[in-house]
């Protein structure tokens, strides 16, 4: 995928404080790790369907992600809107297995 540098670095940073954010929720689970993945490979496919997925959910829950746990089962509804976006988005790195 190509992409200019500016973008990249954007974006790069973009999805680097929602890895942050949904770390700072619930640890280190598969979703952040996921996320970081991407980040260290510098996958900008995975990073660019990241940052849609989450663009998807409405400014109130990416607020909800970003933010602190005021109320703890939005948050975690949020993030789980914002996953099933992902999966959608991108059902390749969906490994769970039955």
């Amino acid at each position: 995928m190509q992409i200019d540098e500016r973008r990249a670095k954007q974006l790069h940073y973009d999805v680097m404080g929602i890895a942050l954010a949904i770390r700072g929720h619930t640890g280190e689970t598969g979703l952040f790790q996921e996320i970081d993945a991407a980040l260290s490979a510098q996958d900008w496919r995975k990073l660019a369907i990241i940052q849609n997925a989450f663009d998807m959910i409405t400014p109130e829950r990416q607020e909800l992600i970003m933010g602190d746990m005021r109320n703890p089962d939005e948050v975690m509804r949020s993030i789980s809107l914002f996953e099933r976006h992902l999966r959608t988005m991108d059902p390749i790195s969906d490994k769970r297995t039955a």
